[in-house]
């Protein structure tokens, strides 16, 4: 991993990215949106199936209530602005402004996470932006 200098010339290690887990039936649907928007958003799905590779993968049963998957309400902080956001984690764009699917760059940073992790991501134009999980509430299926 390269890392970056900082304006006093220090080398600086990208930051490492959080632990993730995710339920087994999630983990299915996500592997297959990814693989199925292949052809059509290669970077979208890159993103996703990197997300995938480092997750640690469990029996649903045995995934707490509070981890960020498809359908989940999560509130998130962007210690950039310190401005909060509240979204939803979908399988594609809705309209809805607060539908965010997981294809994105944002929507696949989010996945796995849980309350009180953080995770550094790059925006759409480039720009590095540090996002703290504040709350993650799952549906009840």
């Amino acid at each position: 991993m390269i890392g970056h200098l900082q304006n006093d010339g220090v080398r600086v290690r990208p930051a490492a990215k959080p632990p993730i887990l995710i339920g087994r039936s999630d983990y299915e649907r996500l592997h297959a949106i990814a693989v199925l928007a292949m052809a059509r958003d290669p970077r979208g799905a890159g993103g996703l199936l990197d997300e995938l590779a480092r997750a640690e993968v469990r029996d649903d049963r045995s995934v707490p209530p509070d981890v960020a998957g498809l359908g989940a309400l999560i509130t998130f902080r962007d210690l950039t602005n310190l401005e909060d956001r509240n979204v939803r984690l979908t399988a594609e764009a809705t309209g809805d402004p607060c539908d965010l699917p997981v294809l994105s760059p944002l929507g696949s940073a989010l996945v796995g996470l849980t309350p009180g992790q953080f995770i550094q991501w790059l925006d759409r134009r480039g720009g590095e932006r540090r996002l703290f999980v504040v709350a993650v509430h799952r549906p009840k299926v």
